[in-house]
């Protein structure tokens, strides 16, 4: 009885902690991409705004 209490905690609490942590790694992409935008950098969302036709060219 004790045994399964305890099981039934553990699995509780490391559902709340993935939770968690997911959330905090959400929030972390999401201001890492902001950075990202604001030096003008490729993000995984987008591409850069400020790319020259040589820069594509290049590229290609």
């Amino acid at each position: 009885m004790v045994s399964a209490l305890c099981k039934l905690i553990s699995k509780s609490y490391e559902k709340k902690v993935a939770r968690l942590n997911t959330q905090i790694d959400s929030k972390l992409m999401s201001k890492i991409e902001q950075k990202k935008a604001a030096h003008g950098l490729k993000t995984d969302r987008g591409v850069r705004q400020e790319m020259d036709d040589e820069d594509y060219g290049m590229r290609m």
